[in-house]
């Protein structure tokens, strides 16, 4: 598979904004797919989950990288709110896959509940998978 390289060389370049720790569930989710889309990640989020299952992760991002394969799992949250009981069992899927395939040296597995006070991990976290080039 053919690699999009990124035109952006340092990671001043691909800076998004700062997020206010009490901004909405929605304005997280602009920012990851804002910077998922500028370092070329692919982002995946359910526009409308009608006809979807209940409870699945509102973000999965993927990364073929030189030396891994990135997937992230994240569930987004604003402050102060938990999961449901649908989101916590396909949590609970995914951070058993990433237990399981944790030995395995070519993935890096991440899932996660995200808060807007997360940013600066998930900004961290992105221009890893980036990096990896």
């Amino acid at each position: 598979m053919s690699q999009r390289k990124s035109a952006y060389t340092t990671k001043r370049e691909i800076a998004v904004a700062d997020l206010p720790a009490l901004a909405s569930e929605g304005s997280l989710q602009d920012h990851i797919a804002e910077l998922s889309k500028k370092l070329h990640l692919h982002y995946y989020h359910t526009w409308n989950s009608l006809h979807s299952p209940s409870g699945f992760p509102d973000v999965v991002i993927m990364h073929f990288g030189l030396r891994y394969t990135w997937l992230i799992v994240a569930e987004l949250k604003r402050e102060g709110k938990q999961p449901t009981t649908a989101q916590e069992e396909w949590l609970t899927l995914f951070w058993a896959m990433a237990e399981r395939i944790k030995g395995d040296l070519g993935v890096r597995m991440h899932v996660a509940v995200w808060q807007p006070r997360h940013w600066p991990v998930i900004e961290s976290l992105l221009i890893e998978a980036w990096e990896d080039r």
